[in-house]
């Protein structure tokens, strides 16, 4: 740890940490305290060599263990939040905002100074073993279909992008989600520009094809012969590299590419995204002197958001990142419309 710190590494993620110590002997298994008290021995000796440095933690356990790896706050700073989720896939397959709500509901309480991590897609499979067997199968029935689709009997190994047949208004819906959500959001890499997954590769290396640069040869991710080239390329078809890339992307002023750039710089203003002090879906954060609203609407229909705003903040109302032109609302007009997987990210009181 020590010397990746010196070299600049900002920070760790520590994978599987609830399995980090394994007593061998007479008493074996996992020993959950030792875990712990290495957690906080990592965390001490990471503060000491680099204040802002963060360890990120894998643990999907049960939702009455999980906030334990913040320790009093003197543990893993932030957790990849899971059983988030997978009721995000729950509410995509659905077409339903409910599921997201109940999962931020199910959410334990956590230090002021952790942080949830929420993503959509990682590099492991989409891991839907906490979900009812009836919530899994619908799943499993709207993304993955076909047996190859799957592993492990408990997860999906495919990127968004294609389980979402390229739609792009669900796939901007799917990330305005993720980005309005309380904690800070991850993308994986690819995700950017919509990369589909390499289903002839085995398990979870199925998602970890080589990143797509140009529509060169191998992608540009390469010079090697095709042959020689250590995990095989999305290639061919509507994902494959000769269509899906960044160089072809960053010339399209429409691309997905350059829609993430904006929902960046939309998220990066928002400061009171993961420190307001209350979030209901649509999320509405509030810190002192200003106040962001997210709407996002998950149903192929139009639908109108009623908000109870004051006059004040009704007649201020700054528009920071929309799917589409929308009618203003003023004083008087206190009803966002939303079209069909349509999202609205808000400013009450004018500009701060």
């Amino acid at each position: 740890m020590g010397l990746w710190l010196q070299l600049g590494i900002d920070g760790f993620r520590v994978d599987a940490a609830p399995f980090l110590i394994e007593l061998k002997g007479v008493e074996q298994g996992p020993d959950v305290e030792l875990a712990h008290q290495y957690l906080r021995d990592l965390r001490d000796f990471a503060i000491v060599r680099q204040g802002n440095a963060i360890l990120l933690g894998e643990v999907d356990v049960a939702l009455s263990d999980l906030a334990d790896y913040f320790g009093g706050g003197n543990e893993l700073q932030a957790l990849f939040n899971f059983p988030l989720n997978r009721y995000l896939f729950l509410a995509l397959a659905e077409e339903s905002a409910d599921p997201i709500e109940f999962g931020l509901s199910e959410l334990p309480s956590i230090p002021q100074v952790g942080q949830w991590v929420n993503f959509l897609r990682h590099h492991d499979e989409l891991n839907l073993a906490r979900l009812t067997n009836t919530q899994r199968e619908r799943v499993f029935a709207a993304f993955a279909p076909e047996p190859e689709m799957r592993v492990y009997g408990r997860g999906i190994r495919r990127r968004l992008a294609p389980m979402l047949g390229g739609d792009q208004a669900r796939i901007r819906l799917a990330y305005s989600v993720l980005f309005g959500l309380p904690g800070a959001p991850m993308l994986f890499y690819g995700e950017e520009i919509g990369m589909g997954e390499n289903l002839d590769l085995p398990a979870r290396l199925s998602v970890r094809a080589p990143m797509q640069w140009t529509a060169q040869p191998n992608g540009g991710f390469s010079t090697a012969p095709p042959e020689e080239v250590v995990r095989a390329m999305v290639a061919g078809g509507d994902y494959g590299y000769e269509r899906v890339n960044v160089a072809t992307q960053r010339a399209d002023p429409d691309s997905q590419l350059n829609w993430f750039a904006d929902l960046c710089r939309a998220r990066r203003e928002c400061g009171e995204i993961g420190a307001g002090t209350d979030a209901v879906l649509g999320l509405r954060y509030d810190v002192e002197d200003s106040v962001v609203v997210v709407l996002n609407n998950h149903s192929p229909k139009r639908h109108d958001a009623r908000q109870e705003l004051s006059e004040e903040d009704a007649a201020t109302v700054t528009e920071l990142f929309r799917d589409r032109p929308y009618p203003p609302i003023g004083a008087g007009a206190q009803t966002a419309r939303l079209g069909p997987f349509g999202y609205r990210w808000l400013r009450l009181g004018g500009i701060y």
